[in-house]
Protein backbone atom coordinates (compact mmCIF):
# COMPACT_ATOMS: atom_id res chain seq x y z
CA UNK A 1 0.00 0.00 0.00
CA UNK A 2 2.75 2.61 0.88
CA UNK A 3 4.24 1.80 -2.79
CA UNK A 4 1.26 1.90 -4.54
CA UNK A 5 0.06 5.54 -2.46
CA UNK A 6 4.10 6.84 -3.40
CA UNK A 7 4.56 5.68 -6.97
CA UNK A 8 2.97 9.09 -8.27
CA UNK A 9 5.75 11.53 -5.83
CA UNK A 10 8.43 8.35 -7.00
CA UNK A 11 7.65 8.94 -10.69
CA UNK A 12 7.83 12.25 -10.54
CA UNK A 13 10.74 12.68 -8.82
CA UNK A 14 12.55 9.72 -11.06
CA UNK A 15 11.63 10.64 -14.55
CA UNK A 16 10.93 14.54 -13.92
CA UNK A 17 13.62 15.99 -11.80
CA UNK A 18 16.41 13.04 -10.94
CA UNK A 19 17.04 11.62 -14.56
CA UNK A 20 17.26 14.86 -16.38
CA UNK A 21 19.02 16.58 -13.38
CA UNK A 22 21.49 13.70 -12.84
CA UNK A 23 21.50 14.32 -17.11
CA UNK A 24 22.25 17.59 -16.75
CA UNK A 25 24.77 17.38 -13.99
CA UNK A 26 27.18 14.71 -16.02
CA UNK A 27 27.40 17.35 -18.30
CA UNK A 28 28.04 20.26 -15.99
CA UNK A 29 31.07 18.42 -14.48
CA UNK A 30 32.75 17.31 -18.04
CA UNK A 31 32.88 20.80 -19.11
CA UNK A 32 33.54 22.42 -15.45
CA UNK A 33 30.18 24.55 -15.15
CA UNK A 34 30.57 24.99 -11.41
CA UNK A 35 33.89 26.35 -11.64
CA UNK A 36 32.70 28.71 -14.63
CA UNK A 37 29.74 29.81 -12.77
CA UNK A 38 31.76 30.19 -9.47
CA UNK A 39 33.93 32.14 -10.92
CA UNK A 40 31.66 34.55 -12.67
CA UNK A 41 29.49 35.50 -9.35
CA UNK A 42 32.92 35.33 -6.76
CA UNK A 43 35.50 37.76 -6.39
CA UNK A 44 38.52 37.67 -4.00
CA UNK A 45 41.20 35.48 -3.81
CA UNK A 46 38.92 32.83 -1.26
CA UNK A 47 35.83 33.29 -3.18
CA UNK A 48 34.97 35.72 -0.55
CA UNK A 49 32.83 37.84 -2.47
CA UNK A 50 29.38 36.87 -3.80
CA UNK A 51 26.84 38.85 -5.97
CA UNK A 52 24.14 36.91 -7.99
CA UNK A 53 20.90 37.70 -8.89
CA UNK A 54 17.15 36.74 -7.43
CA UNK A 55 13.41 36.20 -8.85
CA UNK A 56 10.92 35.63 -6.74
CA UNK A 57 7.37 34.61 -7.77
CA UNK A 58 4.03 33.73 -5.39
CA UNK A 59 0.98 32.93 -6.64
CA UNK A 60 -1.61 35.94 -5.52
CA UNK A 61 1.45 38.16 -5.25
CA UNK A 62 3.64 40.76 -7.41
CA UNK A 63 7.12 39.03 -8.43
CA UNK A 64 9.97 40.97 -7.47
CA UNK A 65 13.80 40.80 -8.78
CA UNK A 66 16.77 41.87 -7.42
CA UNK A 67 19.87 40.36 -5.70
CA UNK A 68 21.86 38.68 -2.62
CA UNK A 69 25.42 39.43 -1.83
CA UNK A 70 27.51 38.47 0.48
CA UNK A 71 30.84 38.80 1.66
CA UNK A 72 32.32 35.99 3.98
CA UNK A 73 35.17 38.30 5.51
CA UNK A 74 34.39 41.23 5.88
CA UNK A 75 36.50 43.75 7.46
CA UNK A 76 37.76 40.60 9.97
CA UNK A 77 38.33 36.75 9.74
CA UNK A 78 35.13 35.67 11.38
CA UNK A 79 32.51 38.43 10.57
CA UNK A 80 30.11 37.69 7.50
CA UNK A 81 28.11 40.19 5.64
CA UNK A 82 24.54 38.78 3.63
CA UNK A 83 22.38 41.37 2.13
CA UNK A 84 19.03 41.30 -0.19
CA UNK A 85 17.49 43.50 -2.44
CA UNK A 86 13.97 42.84 -4.73
CA UNK A 87 11.97 45.31 -5.88
CA UNK A 88 9.24 45.57 -8.28
CA UNK A 89 8.65 49.84 -8.78
CA UNK A 90 8.16 52.08 -5.94
CA UNK A 91 5.39 50.02 -4.06
CA UNK A 92 7.11 46.91 -3.92
CA UNK A 93 10.35 46.95 -1.82
CA UNK A 94 11.97 44.66 0.34
CA UNK A 95 15.88 45.15 1.76
CA UNK A 96 17.60 42.66 4.03
CA UNK A 97 21.23 43.00 5.61
CA UNK A 98 22.55 40.63 8.50
CA UNK A 99 26.36 40.92 9.36
CA UNK A 100 27.40 37.74 11.97
CA UNK A 101 30.30 38.22 13.77
CA UNK A 102 31.63 33.98 15.10
CA UNK A 103 32.77 33.89 18.59
CA UNK A 104 33.63 30.63 18.22
CA UNK A 105 32.54 27.19 16.84
CA UNK A 106 29.17 27.58 18.41
CA UNK A 107 28.81 30.80 19.01
CA UNK A 108 28.40 34.14 17.46
CA UNK A 109 26.37 37.73 17.28
CA UNK A 110 24.66 39.37 14.69
CA UNK A 111 23.20 42.69 13.77
CA UNK A 112 19.90 42.71 11.37
CA UNK A 113 18.09 45.54 9.81
CA UNK A 114 15.49 44.94 7.68
CA UNK A 115 13.00 47.11 5.55
CA UNK A 116 9.86 46.15 3.30
CA UNK A 117 6.98 48.18 1.63
CA UNK A 118 4.33 46.33 -0.44
CA UNK A 119 0.52 46.89 -1.06
CA UNK A 120 -0.33 43.60 -2.47
CA UNK A 121 -0.65 42.33 0.90
CA UNK A 122 -3.79 39.96 1.18
CA UNK A 123 -6.98 40.03 3.79
CA UNK A 124 -9.51 38.08 3.86
CA UNK A 125 -10.83 38.79 7.28
CA UNK A 126 -10.41 37.67 11.16
CA UNK A 127 -11.28 34.28 12.85
CA UNK A 128 -11.20 30.61 11.30
CA UNK A 129 -13.99 30.95 9.12
CA UNK A 130 -12.91 33.40 7.22
CA UNK A 131 -14.19 32.77 3.49
CA UNK A 132 -12.07 32.07 0.28
CA UNK A 133 -13.58 35.39 -1.23
CA UNK A 134 -13.88 38.66 -1.54
CA UNK A 135 -9.72 38.93 -0.92
CA UNK A 136 -8.97 42.57 -0.09
CA UNK A 137 -5.45 44.33 -0.50
CA UNK A 138 -3.53 46.62 1.89
CA UNK A 139 -0.25 48.60 2.04
CA UNK A 140 2.26 48.37 4.74
CA UNK A 141 5.58 49.76 5.37
CA UNK A 142 7.78 47.67 8.20
CA UNK A 143 11.22 48.21 9.72
CA UNK A 144 13.16 46.42 11.92
CA UNK A 145 16.45 46.74 13.60
CA UNK A 146 17.64 44.12 16.65
CA UNK A 147 20.60 42.66 18.09
CA UNK A 148 20.83 38.43 18.19
CA UNK A 149 22.88 35.99 19.81
CA UNK A 150 23.02 32.21 19.24
CA UNK A 151 24.93 29.18 20.46
CA UNK A 152 24.27 26.33 18.99
CA UNK A 153 25.43 24.46 22.06
CA UNK A 154 24.60 20.63 20.58
CA UNK A 155 23.85 18.84 17.78
CA UNK A 156 21.16 20.76 16.00
CA UNK A 157 19.84 22.40 18.93
CA UNK A 158 20.07 25.94 19.82
CA UNK A 159 19.42 28.81 21.88
CA UNK A 160 18.74 32.06 20.56
CA UNK A 161 18.18 36.01 22.17
CA UNK A 162 17.20 38.98 20.51
CA UNK A 163 16.66 42.65 21.22
CA UNK A 164 15.26 45.20 19.11
CA UNK A 165 13.31 47.98 17.53
CA UNK A 166 10.17 47.91 15.29
CA UNK A 167 8.19 49.86 13.48
CA UNK A 168 4.56 49.42 11.44
CA UNK A 169 2.95 51.86 9.12
CA UNK A 170 0.00 51.67 6.66
CA UNK A 171 -1.37 53.30 3.59
CA UNK A 172 -4.32 53.35 2.07
CA UNK A 173 -3.11 51.87 -1.63
CA UNK A 174 -4.47 48.99 -3.12
CA UNK A 175 -3.21 46.37 -6.49
CA UNK A 176 -4.31 43.86 -8.27
CA UNK A 177 -7.38 45.00 -9.54
CA UNK A 178 -9.18 44.04 -5.83
CA UNK A 179 -10.32 46.40 -3.14
CA UNK A 180 -8.28 47.75 -0.55
CA UNK A 181 -9.46 46.85 3.13
CA UNK A 182 -10.51 50.22 3.30
CA UNK A 183 -12.86 50.43 0.57
CA UNK A 184 -14.20 47.15 1.85
CA UNK A 185 -14.89 48.62 5.23
CA UNK A 186 -16.74 52.08 3.91
CA UNK A 187 -18.33 49.42 1.84
CA UNK A 188 -19.41 47.20 4.98
CA UNK A 189 -18.32 43.86 3.20
CA UNK A 190 -16.00 43.40 6.28
CA UNK A 191 -16.01 44.64 9.82
CA UNK A 192 -12.19 46.61 10.52
CA UNK A 193 -9.48 45.02 11.43
CA UNK A 194 -7.78 45.25 14.65
CA UNK A 195 -5.27 48.07 14.31
CA UNK A 196 -5.74 49.06 10.77
CA UNK A 197 -4.42 52.55 9.88
CA UNK A 198 -2.68 52.64 13.61
CA UNK A 199 1.06 52.04 12.87
CA UNK A 200 3.69 52.08 15.86
CA UNK A 201 7.30 51.82 17.01
CA UNK A 202 7.99 49.14 19.37
CA UNK A 203 10.51 47.29 20.55
CA UNK A 204 10.63 43.84 21.52
CA UNK A 205 13.09 41.32 23.12
CA UNK A 206 12.87 37.39 22.10
CA UNK A 207 14.02 34.01 23.80
CA UNK A 208 14.25 30.94 21.47
CA UNK A 209 15.10 27.51 22.25
CA UNK A 210 15.26 24.63 19.99
CA UNK A 211 16.55 20.91 20.96
CA UNK A 212 16.81 18.87 18.59
CA UNK A 213 18.81 15.21 18.91
CA UNK A 214 19.45 15.14 15.16
CA UNK A 215 22.95 15.38 13.76
CA UNK A 216 23.69 17.68 10.83
CA UNK A 217 23.71 15.99 7.38
CA UNK A 218 24.96 13.61 6.24
CA UNK A 219 23.97 11.52 9.33
CA UNK A 220 20.64 10.00 9.52
CA UNK A 221 17.73 12.41 9.78
CA UNK A 222 16.19 10.02 12.45
CA UNK A 223 15.78 12.12 15.71
CA UNK A 224 13.47 14.21 18.00
CA UNK A 225 13.06 17.84 17.89
CA UNK A 226 11.33 20.63 20.27
CA UNK A 227 11.08 24.36 20.21
CA UNK A 228 10.05 27.10 22.01
CA UNK A 229 10.39 30.90 21.20
CA UNK A 230 8.34 33.66 23.59
CA UNK A 231 8.68 37.51 22.50
CA UNK A 232 7.37 40.63 24.22
CA UNK A 233 6.54 43.90 22.61
CA UNK A 234 5.76 46.90 24.04
CA UNK A 235 4.97 49.99 21.89
CA UNK A 236 4.64 53.29 23.32
CA UNK A 237 1.79 55.85 23.63
CA UNK A 238 2.45 58.56 20.55
CA UNK A 239 0.36 61.41 19.43
CA UNK A 240 -3.47 60.43 19.94
CA UNK A 241 -2.29 56.12 20.11
CA UNK A 242 -2.47 54.70 23.49
CA UNK A 243 0.06 52.82 24.73
CA UNK A 244 0.12 48.77 23.44
CA UNK A 245 2.04 45.61 24.62
CA UNK A 246 1.81 41.99 23.96
CA UNK A 247 3.09 38.65 23.82
CA UNK A 248 3.87 36.05 21.58
CA UNK A 249 4.40 32.67 22.52
CA UNK A 250 4.97 29.66 19.59
CA UNK A 251 6.23 26.03 20.22
CA UNK A 252 6.79 22.89 18.22
CA UNK A 253 7.09 19.15 18.61
CA UNK A 254 8.18 16.45 15.75
CA UNK A 255 9.53 13.87 15.02
CA UNK A 256 11.23 12.17 12.29
CA UNK A 257 12.45 8.72 10.82
CA UNK A 258 15.17 8.07 8.10
CA UNK A 259 14.03 4.81 6.37
CA UNK A 260 16.62 4.60 3.95
CA UNK A 261 19.34 7.30 2.67
CA UNK A 262 17.65 10.53 3.37
CA UNK A 263 13.89 9.25 2.52
CA UNK A 264 12.64 10.11 6.08
CA UNK A 265 8.90 10.49 7.27
CA UNK A 266 8.36 13.26 9.79
CA UNK A 267 5.30 14.20 12.14
CA UNK A 268 4.75 17.46 14.02
CA UNK A 269 2.50 19.67 15.83
CA UNK A 270 2.87 23.80 16.31
CA UNK A 271 0.75 25.89 18.08
CA UNK A 272 1.03 30.05 18.40
CA UNK A 273 -0.72 32.28 20.91
CA UNK A 274 -0.93 36.45 20.75
CA UNK A 275 -1.66 37.17 24.31
CA UNK A 276 -2.47 40.97 24.31
CA UNK A 277 -1.31 42.60 27.32
CA UNK A 278 -2.30 46.24 27.17
CA UNK A 279 -4.23 47.69 24.27
CA UNK A 280 -5.70 46.31 20.96
CA UNK A 281 -2.78 43.79 18.85
CA UNK A 282 -2.68 44.80 15.50
CA UNK A 283 -4.17 42.36 13.25
CA UNK A 284 -0.70 42.04 11.26
CA UNK A 285 0.66 40.90 14.69
CA UNK A 286 -1.72 37.86 15.41
CA UNK A 287 -1.73 34.48 15.05
CA UNK A 288 -1.35 33.58 11.13
CA UNK A 289 -1.00 30.94 8.74
CA UNK A 290 -0.32 30.97 5.59
CA UNK A 291 2.82 32.27 3.86
CA UNK A 292 6.25 31.27 5.15
CA UNK A 293 4.14 29.82 8.38
CA UNK A 294 2.98 26.81 8.85
CA UNK A 295 0.10 25.51 6.20
CA UNK A 296 2.12 26.83 3.29
CA UNK A 297 -0.10 25.94 0.83
CA UNK A 298 -2.05 28.69 1.81
CA UNK A 299 -1.29 32.21 0.67
CA UNK A 300 0.37 34.68 3.30
CA UNK A 301 -1.91 35.39 6.34
CA UNK A 302 -4.86 33.74 4.71
CA UNK A 303 -5.66 32.96 8.50
CA UNK A 304 -5.53 35.22 11.08
CA UNK A 305 -6.62 35.13 15.24
CA UNK A 306 -5.41 34.86 18.45
CA UNK A 307 -3.91 31.17 18.39
CA UNK A 308 -3.37 28.83 15.99
CA UNK A 309 -2.81 24.85 15.99
CA UNK A 310 -1.41 22.82 12.80
CA UNK A 311 -0.64 19.26 12.27
CA UNK A 312 1.92 18.19 9.84
CA UNK A 313 2.65 15.16 8.07
CA UNK A 314 6.08 14.85 5.63
CA UNK A 315 7.70 12.69 3.33
CA UNK A 316 11.41 14.10 2.32
CA UNK A 317 13.35 12.25 -0.43
CA UNK A 318 16.78 12.80 -2.15
CA UNK A 319 16.85 14.14 -5.53
CA UNK A 320 20.13 15.24 -6.00
CA UNK A 321 22.97 17.14 -3.96
CA UNK A 322 21.02 19.62 -1.47
CA UNK A 323 18.28 18.82 -3.62
CA UNK A 324 15.50 17.54 -1.77
CA UNK A 325 11.29 16.26 -3.37
CA UNK A 326 9.13 16.97 -0.60
CA UNK A 327 5.25 15.78 -0.13
CA UNK A 328 3.30 17.41 3.15
CA UNK A 329 0.16 18.16 4.21
CA UNK A 330 -1.19 20.51 6.77
CA UNK A 331 -4.20 20.02 9.51
CA UNK A 332 -5.16 23.05 11.49
CA UNK A 333 -6.32 26.22 12.13
CA UNK A 334 -6.79 29.62 13.59
CA UNK A 335 -8.63 29.89 17.34
CA UNK A 336 -10.25 33.07 19.29
CA UNK A 337 -12.16 33.78 22.61
CA UNK A 338 -15.97 31.99 21.12
CA UNK A 339 -14.42 30.17 17.71
CA UNK A 340 -15.90 26.93 17.49
CA UNK A 341 -13.73 24.20 16.08
CA UNK A 342 -13.20 23.81 12.47
CA UNK A 343 -10.29 21.89 10.24
CA UNK A 344 -8.68 23.61 7.45
CA UNK A 345 -6.40 21.59 5.12
CA UNK A 346 -3.49 22.12 2.71
CA UNK A 347 -0.79 20.29 0.76
CA UNK A 348 2.68 21.74 -0.72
Amino acid sequence: MPRVLLFPAWLASEYVVRQPVGALTRTAERQQWPEQVISFFTFGDRCQIMLFPSLLFDFGFKPSVGFNFGWKYFLVDPNTLHVHFGFWGPDWLSTRVIDEYNLSDKQSVNFEGQFVRRKDLPFYGIGPESPNKPRFRYQAMTSQFSLGYQNNFWRASALALRVGMRTLSFGTGSCCGEQSIDEGVQAGSIPAPPGLGDGYIAEFQGLSLALDSRRPLPDSGTGVRLEGHAEGVFAPASGSHAARAWMTYRGAAGAAWDVRGGRVFGLGVNAELVDPLRGTVPFTDEASLGGNKPMRGYLQGRLIDRSSLVARAQYTWPVWFYLNGVVQADVGNVFGHTSTASIRICCA
